[in-house]
């Protein structure tokens, strides 16, 4: 199953919120988040020549479509399944990034709702995994060339090049030129 936002492309840039629930403590570096892409927007239209990627600021949690189970995200209304069809999203093309309550050891992307989601320590430490998850929510996968790390489903998205899957420390988190001019197969300019 292709990403939620791969449906939802219009030729409007997709709107990325940070969820505005997150406690007072972590706002300043969601903040750098925000900037952070707000650069990679920049960045991407410069090379391609539209826009794909807008930040847009906070969304209340009462308006961001999830709910947060013990290690994950629950509740997402993003999720298009026959058996739940009443479950669509509020507001289509929107992206949405939260620290989750738990001090989860990760960073993640959930592709089926456009959701990023960080535990409370990583956020801390490794804030720049926007990009990379961004990326995830643009249908790409991990490198191969990159060892520890998933590739689930294997084969199915567009490869990420090895600077982009490892994170490594680059401005906007290692996006190469070739990972930007692939984002122009999977959303072509708008007419």
């Amino acid at each position: 199953m292709s990403p939620l936002l791969v449906h939802e492309w219009t030729g409007e840039p997709f709107k990325f919120y940070f969820d505005a629930s997150i406690s007072e403590s972590m706002r300043g570096t969601a903040e750098l988040v925000l900037a952070e892409i707000e650069e990679l927007s920049e960045v991407i239209e410069d090379q391609i020549g539209y826009s794909i990627l807008e930040s847009a600021g906070w969304i209340p949690g009462s308006e961001r479509g999830f709910d947060f189970s013990d290690n994950n995200i629950t509740r997402c209304e993003g999720w298009r399944h026959a058996e739940r069809p009443s479950e669509t999203r509020t507001e289509a093309g929107t992206i949405v990034a939260t620290v989750h309550p738990a001090d989860l050891p990760y960073a993640a992307a959930r592709s089926h709702c456009a959701v990023i989601l960080w535990g409370q320590g990583i956020f801390k430490t490794n804030y720049d995994a926007a990009v990379h998850e961004v990326f995830h929510l643009f249908g790409f996968v991990h490198s191969p060339l990159v060892s520890g790390q998933s590739q689930a489903p294997p084969g199915e998205g567009v490869q990420m090049s090895r600077t982009l899957s490892g994170g490594w420390p680059a401005p906007l988190g290692g996006v190469t030129y070739e990972d930007i001019d692939a984002l122009r197969c999977i959303f072509p300019a708008p007419d």
